[in-house]
């Protein structure tokens, strides 16, 4: 077994905190995050994780922090094989809302997902099983490229893709994903909503990674 383990993540009492990860293949599994820090204990966000036959697997986990307190987050993984995780910490959150995934697509590098609140932020994470080389992705719509651009490519084996959206206004249905792919890809992924307060955007700290072999 090895670990996938972020920097060190602060949080606030009443924080939502959102970890995404992503493995080579569908045979490869990452367990339910842990942190050394105190009052945060997550659970996969239902749904979670997408996967499929020969595919890589993604996933959302999610937990309400229950006192203030900061820590590295660090998820096992099944084989020693290509494996990463990213965690967000929100503010002004009401929790989270809707999932969506899609397995295993080689036409679409996109997730459909509905918004349930105003003012929702969003977490997008992909795999491509069958990675093909392209430094010039794009997060769509406008967002945050956290990880991508070949930054955890393996020829034909595997690449990753983390994404997150700030304030995305009112309700409504919109695709999360990556643009400007070359095309060839196998994609699985997922979009998790963090609900607004209906007053006020969500407010995430900064995505730390842990991503490699």
């Amino acid at each position: 077994l090895t670990l996938e383990t972020t920097g060190v993540l602060s949080w606030t009492n009443g924080n939502v905190v959102v970890c995404v990860g992503a493995t080579e293949d569908s045979a490869i599994t990452l367990e339910t995050p842990s942190t050394g820090g105190l009052g945060l204990t997550f659970a996969a966000v239902t749904g979670s994780p997408a996967n499929g036959a020969s595919n890589t697997n993604v996933y959302q986990w999610s937990g309400t922090a229950s006192a203030t307190s900061s820590g590295a987050i660090t998820s096992v993984v099944s084989a020693s094989n290509r494996a990463g995780i990213g965690c967000f910490s929100y503010s002004g959150s009401d929790g989270i809302g809707t999932y969506a995934e899609v397995e295993g697509s080689t036409t679409v590098t996109v997730v459909s997902l509905t918004r349930s609140t105003a003012n929702a932020a969003v977490v997008f994470v992909g795999g491509d099983w069958s990675a093909v080389s392209d430094t010039a992705t794009d997060p769509t719509p406008t967002g945050t490229q956290r990880q991508g651009d070949d930054s955890c490519f393996v020829s034909t084996v595997y690449n990753c893709y983390i994404n997150n959206y700030g304030d995305q206004g009112a309700t409504g249905t919109t695709d999360y994903g990556i643009a400007a792919f070359a095309g060839g890809g196998d994609f699985t992924m997922s979009a998790l909503e963090i609900k607004g307060t209906g007053a006020a955007a969500v407010t995430p700290r900064l995505t730390l990674l842990g991503v490699g072999p």
